[in-house]
């Protein structure tokens, strides 16, 4: 019925029309339900969360009455990279490789949320799909950054934890299991509602390692002009991480008030993010809302420490 009305308006014989295979319109093409008018492109979507390809990509036949593209995100809302970055470069340019070898290239549409935090992503994103995956990513990334920045990056991306069903657990993702622990009615669900998301011990240990991203290089040897870059990027979105990390580790303990005291040191950590140029970059915050989640964390602990 779209496509009817565009033709009805739009004499040209083809006129440029796509189809973006997300959330449903993925399930449906995956299951084979899904018949598309001829002459669109059809673009499909990573799952935002994990940031690869969906099953539809893999199982949908290619016809030739249809082009393809991709829609990807190096920024996600909810259950991924949001205010920190995390799409590690070469998973952007492992998923180009799938595409290429498939053809699917006539269309490439990248979704960036907060600019300022996926900046490196969106870099990566639109050099290779200008130039192909098969050009060498350390041209890539030489183009945006020098590279004694990359022992930095490298450590970044080392230390995320990744969830058996290939989700990697970002700040979004901090966020819903933050929302998981909250919601709950009993005290006794709390913990193991978070435990059924996540392991503590692992996410203690890879907070561990977000906080040493400090030494993984040498911040004296960046040229001047992105020292500050390279410490607020992948130091200061690491500690601040990590502090998210252990706080959602003491709610899988059942430990409001640790929970409470990591998530106000993460806001420490990042407020020099939101200073000079940047001043007051969280202000209006409603997605992630920390300062609110910080308030109701509170009120947790002191019901917990009164019974």
């Amino acid at each position: 019925d779209q496509w009817e009305i565009v033709r009805s308006v739009d004499p040209r014989p083809q006129p440029p029309a796509t189809t973006t295979l997300w959330a449903e319109g993925a399930e449906l093409m995956a299951g084979g339900k899904l018949k598309l008018p001829a002459g669109i492109t059809v673009v499909f979507a990573d799952y935002g969360a994990s940031q690869e390809l969906q099953r539809d990509f893999h199982t949908s036949p290619r016809l030739p009455e249809y082009r393809y593209g991709v829609y990807y995100h190096v920024a996600y809302w909810v259950r991924g990279p949001h205010l920190v970055q995390g799409v590690a470069p070469e998973r952007i340019v492992g998923v180009f490789k799938q595409l290429e070898d498939r053809g699917d290239t006539h269309y490439a549409i990248v979704n960036v949320s907060n600019v300022r935090e996926h900046v490196l992503g969106a870099h990566t994103f639109i050099r290779t799909a200008v130039h192909g995956a098969q050009r060498p990513l350390a041209q890539t990334l030489d183009e945006f950054a020098p590279a004694a920045t990359r022992p930095f990056m490298g450590a970044f991306h080392a230390a995320l934890i990744r969830r058996p069903d290939g989700v990697w657990l970002q700040d979004g993702d901090c966020v819903e299991v933050s929302n998981v622990f909250l919601r709950q009615k009993q005290p006794a669900e709390r913990a193991a509602a978070v435990r059924k998301i996540l392991d503590p011990d692992a996410m203690e240990a890879a907070a561990l390692h977000l906080e040493q991203i400090a030494t993984a290089g040498d911040l004296a040897a960046v040229p001047e002009r992105w020292r500050s870059w390279t410490r607020d990027y992948f130091i200061v979105q690491g500690n601040y991480l990590a502090a998210l990390y252990r706080m959602v580790a003491a709610m899988a303990r059942d430990q409001p008030a640790e929970a409470a005291r990591h998530l106000e040191r993460s806001l420490a950590i990042r407020a020099p993010l939101a200073t000079g140029q940047w001043a007051g970059w969280y202000v209006g915050d409603k997605k992630a809302n920390w300062p609110r989640a910080l308030e109701r964390l509170r009120a947790v602990a002191t019901e917990a420490k009164t019974k």
